[in-house]
């Protein structure tokens, strides 16, 4: 996650890891800053190897329809068992969409 959010400027959302004993299943989630004008959101996750298997891209069309989707990936991942090694505060992502 910091190759992208050095080379194309992501803000990391979450990085989650549902369990410390086991090494895969871990998930991190990164969105482009509505600042420069691109609206796209990156999802990845890792196999049982430990290396990322998954790696979706959101494109959207609208600030409204991202900030909503971003704010409901926080929230269903933290609804999930384990824990965040990071995670992005609710009020924070919603003043990157102000």
């Amino acid at each position: 996650m910091d190759m992208l959010e050095d080379d194309i400027e992501l803000i990391t959302l979450y990085h989650h890891i549902p369990s410390s004993s086991a090494g895969f299943g871990q998930s991190t989630c990164a969105y482009s800053n509505p600042a420069f004008g691109q609206m796209f959101k990156v999802n990845a996750q890792t196999d049982e190897s430990g290396k990322v298997s998954l790696i979706s891209v959101t494109v959207y069309d609208s600030l409204e329809l991202m900030c909503g989707d971003v704010c409901l990936d926080l929230k269903l991942h933290a609804e999930r068992s384990g824990y965040f090694k990071y995670k992005k505060d609710k009020e924070d992502v919603l003043m990157d969409f102000l």
